[in-house]
């Protein structure tokens, strides 16, 4: 048993929020490669189809979850839609 056998994340769901670009698209790819399939938070629709196609690559689920986090209703949205998409949360990286 390798040592990235003992922090698998296989079977687990993570919510990566602002994971279009930059350091979020970063953790998500990391979390997928460790096994996770991930819930890619965006902004707007389509922005963060190459971050999925990313985690897509590595064999892991990945489905966008849209909201600006800055309108008050957003974060309810944005995590029924992770429900939706998988059943449940095991991970917020925010």
């Amino acid at each position: 048993m390798g040592i990235l056998d003992k922090f698998s994340l296989e079977g687990k769901v993570a919510l990566v929020t602002g994971a279009a670009s930059g350091l979020g698209a970063s953790m998500a790819r990391g979390l997928a490669e460790a096994g996770a399939d991930l819930a890619v938070h965006c902004r707007t629709s389509g922005q963060a189809s190459a971050t999925c196609e990313a985690i897509a690559a590595t064999g892991r689920r990945a489905i966008e979850a849209v909201g600006d986090m800055a309108e008050k209703d957003s974060p309810k949205s944005v995590v029924a839609q992770v429900i939706d998409g998988f059943g449940r949360i095991d991970i917020l990286v925010n």
